[in-house]
């Protein structure tokens, strides 16, 4: 934790994406995820949407590339 793989994953995954002409990258997560939707935010991802649902407040977040 802390290594910065995921990000380096995450580089991968743009250039990949871009390459296979990809513009929008969609992912929903939840907040009971410790770190979950601010480590998507550092990555570029915006909130979208959030789910009402009071069990999963499934959060849906986009990036373009």
């Amino acid at each position: 934790r802390g290594d910065g793989l995921a990000s380096q994953l995450c580089q991968a995954l743009w250039a990949h994406a871009a390459a296979g002409a990809i513009e929008v990258l969609y992912l929903h997560t939840h907040p009971f995820l410790p770190g979950a939707i601010r480590f998507w935010e550092k990555q570029g991802f915006a909130v979208t949407d959030v789910e009402s649902d009071p069990l999963w407040n499934t959060t849906h977040m986009e990036r373009v590339l």
